[in-house]
């Protein structure tokens, strides 16, 4: 595969010194209700799912080099200081 420069470029803004792109997917809805169920928070809304997804993602921002959002909720999200 030929990769341009500007491809390099792009990706490289996106991976650690090794060339790794750390990425975290945010929307897992269904995984957090049944983790949430076993714990026995069996009424669990989505504004809770939305509340640990917060939590989750401001404390994995410093770590990541990208994180995958659904769209509806991405939009409620603070964009972290550049």
């Amino acid at each position: 595969m030929i990769v341009t420069n500007g491809k390099y470029a792009g990706m490289s803004k996106v991976s650690n010194e090794s060339g790794l792109s750390l990425l975290f997917a945010v929307d897992q809805r269904s995984s957090l209700k049944k983790m949430l169920v076993a714990d026995g928070r069996a009424n669990a809304l989505d504004q809770n799912l939305d509340e640990i997804k917060t939590i989750v993602t401001k404390m994995l921002i410093p770590h990541t080099s990208a994180i995958l959002f659904v769209p509806p909720w991405a939009t409620r999200v603070e964009s972290p200081a550049q």
